[in-house]
């Protein structure tokens, strides 16, 4: 969201360009972390994962 608000705040290229590389640099992040944590907590994780969306709560969003 801070992401989206900075470009919205000052839209030009180099915001851009920052938003795009700070929103891939967390997705990747995010991929290593769950993957870590399915080997750390194994099946309750996974459950958990089928119940939560990944980035944005949303109760109408299909699961994954």
């Amino acid at each position: 969201m801070a992401l989206l608000g900075l470009l919205a705040n000052q839209p030009d290229w180099k915001h851009l360009i920052f938003s795009l590389s700070a929103f891939a640099y967390l997705r990747v992040g995010i991929y290593f972390e769950e993957r870590k944590l399915v080997k750390t907590f194994g099946e309750d994780y996974v459950r958990y994962q089928l119940q939560v969306p990944m980035l944005f709560p949303n109760r109408f969003a299909p699961h994954r």
